[in-house]
């Protein structure tokens, strides 16, 4: 996976957004709230990746994806640093994020 290589170079950890075609929540975060200007600013310190569902089973099944959408948050070892599944408002999806780049920092610094 070229993002976990990314992740390991930079220390930005991996943003994977889990997603199905035929499911409306999927396009409501992508539309609507992944473009805001304050979304936009904190997906900055990410690697974000796009990833399938339904093309992917296997990954569903090892990472426990019941639902969609579902950001994972991976640091470059590919352990899970944050999970949130369903359609995050804004403010859900920012406090989100920022408590998984506090996780990744304090990884980080700790080694």
């Amino acid at each position: 996976m070229e993002s976990i290589q990314e992740s390991k170079s930079s220390g930005k950890p991996v943003l994977a957004l889990v997603y199905a075609d035929w499911c409306p929540y999927c396009k409501e975060l992508e539309n609507n709230t992944l473009p805001q200007k304050t979304v936009q600013k904190e997906l900055q310190g990410f690697h974000l990746v796009r990833l399938d569902g339904e093309a992917f089973p296997n990954f569903k099944k090892k990472y426990g994806i019941e639902g969609y959408p579902s950001l994972l948050v991976f640091n470059g070892n590919l352990e899970i640093l944050g999970k949130l599944v369903g359609s995050p408002s804004r403010d859900q999806l920012l406090q989100f994020l920022k408590k998984a780049k506090e996780t990744s920092d304090s990884q980080s610094n700790s080694k």
